[in-house]
């Protein structure tokens, strides 16, 4: 994965930190490792007030939200669904020493990124059920599989939550 991948929000992040993030009229979710179960929230203050839904699963947020608050770097930001669901990349681990031609995994699935474990597929250009499927049939040996987010290049924090005050 690349450094701009977002990753969840620590399990101990503090939910007061979420609030700058939030907007009245937006359906935002917040990735929070560990999150067994979702949960939403009202947050009010002063002037403001906001919903969040808390989750484990990034795939039910993007699915329920229109943005998601993720962890980039050392900040959280909050990022549009569909910005998301773009970086959506199926990692396909093969079996070695049995690993294809790079060129061979480039003509199956052109917008593939090839390393030396095996590949990576943006889901948004094959769905990962149909890259399992070529890969059975063309005899490719597949070790395992997982759905990663990685961004094409590093992104500068937008809408980045501002550090706790230090008391």
């Amino acid at each position: 994965m690349l450094p701009g991948s977002p990753l969840p929000l620590a399990s101990d992040f503090l939910v007061r930190r979420l609030f700058p993030l939030l907007h009245p009229q937006l359906s935002t979710g917040a990735w929070l490792r560990g999150a067994t179960n979702h949960l939403r929230l009202i947050v009010q203050g002063r002037d403001r007030a906001g919903q969040v839904l808390i989750a484990g699963d990034l795939g039910l947020l993007l699915g329920r939200c229109g943005w998601v608050i993720v962890r980039l770097g050392a900040d959280a930001v909050r990022l549009k669904s569909e910005l998301l669901i773009r970086w959506r990349a199926l990692q396909v681990v093969t079996a070695t020493p049995y690993l294809p031609c790079p060129h061979r995994i480039q003509h199956l699935f052109p917008d593939a990124e090839v390393d030396g474990r095996g590949f990576r597929v943006p889901t948004h250009s094959c769905s990962p059920e149909a890259v399992l499927a070529e890969c059975l049939r063309q005899g490719i040996p597949v070790a395992e599989t997982r759905i990663i987010y990685r961004s094409p290049a590093p992104v500068p924090p937008v809408d980045a939550a501002p550090p706790p005050p230090l008391r």
